[in-house]
């Protein structure tokens, strides 16, 4: 069975939840629900290199530890992704990890509004295309 951590404050939309399911055998867990700590520590990020980095070891390590493969959409800064995916790179080199990061990618479509006032409101959205293993 294949299991899929959503570790993302944001719910899945349901065409991210049929995608992810579509191979039939497969399930999606939160991490909010499994460890809410280490789910605090990711949507709460700290701001400085040696906190991120620290997050980060200890998120792969759960995931190594409870043996699952698949970490979907983590939350976090830009840096901390960033380190997140140094720490994965550096643990598949060194044969310690088979986790793959997966997000969403999206497309952003931009819809013209006409208000009853005769003005225009620009308003983008963004539409789920597909998931992306990295």
């Amino acid at each position: 069975m294949e299991i899929f951590v959503w570790c993302s404050p944001h719910t899945p939309l349901e065409v991210q939840k049929n995608q992810l399911l579509a191979g039939g055998n497969s399930e999606i867990l939160y991490l909010k629900d499994l460890n809410s700590e280490l789910f605090d520590s990711l949507c709460n990020i700290a701001d400085n290199e040696r906190e991120l980095s620290s997050v980060a070891v200890e998120l792969i390590d759960w995931f190594r530890q409870n043996s699952l493969k698949w970490m979907v959409q983590p939350a976090g800064s830009q840096p901390f992704q960033v380190l997140l995916g140094m720490n994965l790179l550096l643990e598949r080199q060194l044969g310690n990890s088979n986790i793959e990061l997966v997000y969403s990618h999206s497309e952003k479509v931009s819809v013209d509004k006409h208000n009853p006032d005769g003005s225009v409101t620009k308003i983008s959205e963004f539409n789920h295309v597909k998931f992306m293993s990295i």
